[in-house]
């Protein structure tokens, strides 16, 4: 513990250049103790003085006329990393660490010999719950697809993101939207399973690089108006990714990560945060990062986001066998077409294997290798095609399999299943034609109808066009057909139209039981 205080009071400390009415949190991780915690500093002109044994104002010191306190004071919440976690921490910047119940005296009224009230850890959770009933009220703050995109680019470098100085305190402080943003699109891509080097501790106010750069955290936010200018130059730096997020800033490269921020940054301005992170955790549930970001781009819900400009690098090519993609995860370059051609031969006997194998893990296996190699653009041959999509209709698509193993995430797996039957034949108007009758049909799987306009998502120019003409205006038929609630009713509050059939009978039986009564 004494190692945990040494590193807490220095992070603690005011940071240089802090001004009046100065505020902000830090947020520090220590894994090899299973530790968290949250700093508060802020700047409190009423501070009580420090008082010695002997019950002196002053303690080991005599600096008038604070008794020996700064007017810059600190409080720390140090507890398991399980419950003091990020979340909490956004928490407490926004709202405070005194709005805790039971958390005791202020910062700046507590003596040497005084002792903290224990939380328990219920206490912590329902304060973080609190809080996050009304995240979804705020927006993001601007260009937070740079930040999203400079975690993607290289999670373990840590982030310097600059603001101005209106930015940093005060009504106007951003600092808890762009972390809010952060947490609720990156985090659950890298944080979940991956040692990408990602650390989840932050500071909402550091000076600019200096000599002291020790235990800082990963992402720090600083003043950008003195890391341009004014200051003197650091003698020791610690290797940042700096991001600007101030108007007039310099453009951040146009690349992939900028483009999957982006589309990142938009689904989170749209859905909100306790919308968002429920998909993520889906795509969370994916072991290797080729695999998060292909399923990013193709679940329904969150592959709308994405402007047709994010072109990302392609998942490993399929493997000989399912086992043998666990332990490959390098990308290799694009396979001429010769090999994909080949590629597509050994397919059909991964379809073919489907049905045997369903129920059992194998299946699941099966489904992503194909789902893989429609990443690659392998397609089946058109005769071979036909017969495997009359198998898959004959067994109902596996909609039972897809969707106990898949969930929400049913769709796009048979969306990856479809592709190399259907992605050559999408000129092909007798193709079309039976996928617009299927698409009209109340009866047809949701999932299949989602896969299908999921092809027409990906489909090229001329492509698009024809599924346009044929698709489209049956998908409006099926939703007028479908106009109804989605939901059944409760059967209380069902409606029923009797048959007149059924009228006449009740009439008869009523009057049967009439004269029965009279004759008795």
């Amino acid at each position: 513990m004494d190692r945990i205080g040494t590193m807490l009071s220095g992070l603690g400390a005011p940071p240089p250049g802090a001004n009046l009415g100065h505020r902000s949190v830090v947020y520090i991780q220590m894994p090899d103790y299973g530790m968290a915690a949250v700093i508060e500093r802020l700047y409190k002109p009423n501070a009580s003085p420090l008082r010695d044994m002997r019950g002196h104002a002053g303690g080991y010191t005599d600096r008038a006329p604070y008794g020996g306190r700064e007017q810059q004071v600190a409080r720390a919440l140090v507890g398991p990393a399980a419950e003091v976690t990020w979340e909490l921490a956004l928490a407490c910047h926004d709202r405070g660490l005194t709005d805790i119940p039971g958390l005791g005296l202020e910062a700046g009224d507590v003596d040497y010999d005084d002792r903290l009230n224990p939380l328990h850890a219920e206490t912590l959770r329902d304060f973080t719950k609190t809080w996050l009933r009304h995240v979804d009220d705020r927006r993001s703050g601007p260009n937070l697809d740079r930040l999203i995109a400079a975690a993607l680019r290289n999670p373990a470098q840590p982030i310097s993101a600059l603001l101005p100085p209106e930015r940093l305190s005060g009504d106007g402080a951003l600092q808890s939207a762009y972390l809010l943003g952060l947490w609720g699109t990156v985090s659950f891509l890298l944080l979940s399973g991956m040692k990408s080097g990602w650390r989840g501790s932050f500071s909402t106010f550091e000076p600019p690089p200096g000599n002291t750069i020790h235990n800082l955290p990963h992402l720090v936010f600083r003043d950008f108006t003195r890391s341009a200018h004014g200051d003197a130059p650091p003698t020791q730096t610690r290797d940042e990714n700096t991001v600007h997020l101030y108007a007039g800033a310099p453009p951040a490269p146009d690349d992939e990560c900028l483009r999957l921020g982006s589309m990142l940054a938009r689904a989170y301005e749209e859905l909100g945060y306790n919308k968002l992170v429920p998909l993520l955790k889906q795509v969370a549930a994916y072991r290797t990062m080729p695999e998060r970001f292909h399923m990013l781009m193709t679940m329904p819900d969150l592959a709308r986001f994405d402007d047709g400009k994010t072109v990302l690098a392609p998942l490993p090519a399929a493997p000989r066998s399912p086992a043998e993609g666990r332990r490959h995860h390098h990308e290799p370059d694009a396979a001429p077409e010769d090999a994909r051609s080949s590629n597509g031969a050994e397919l059909v006997q991964v379809y073919e294997m489907l049905q045997s194998r369903a129920g059992t893990p194998a299946f699941l296996e099966l489904v992503e290798w194909i789902h893989a190699a429609a990443a690659q653009g392998v397609t089946v041959g058109h005769q071979q095609a036909e017969r495997l999509v009359a198998v898959l209709e004959d067994v109902g698509w596996y909609e039972r399999e897809l969707k106990t193993a898949y969930r929400a995430g049913a769709a796009a797996r048979l969306a990856g299943l479809l592709y190399p039957l259907f992605a050559g034949r999408l000129n092909d108007r007798r193709t079309l034609s039976w996928m617009s009758d299927k698409v009209t049909r109340p009866e047809t799987s949701p999932n299949l109808v989602r896969a299908l306009i999921f092809l027409y998502s990906r489909a090229d120019g001329a492509s698009a066009g024809l599924m346009a003409e044929f698709v489209a205006p049956s998908l409006v038929r099926r939703a007028a057909a479908m106009s109804g609630s989605l939901t059944e009713a409760p059967f209380w509050k069902r409606t029923f139209t009797a048959p007149g059939w059924m009228l006449a009978a009740v009439v008869v039986l009523v009057t049967i039981s009439v004269v029965l009564q009279l004759a008795w």
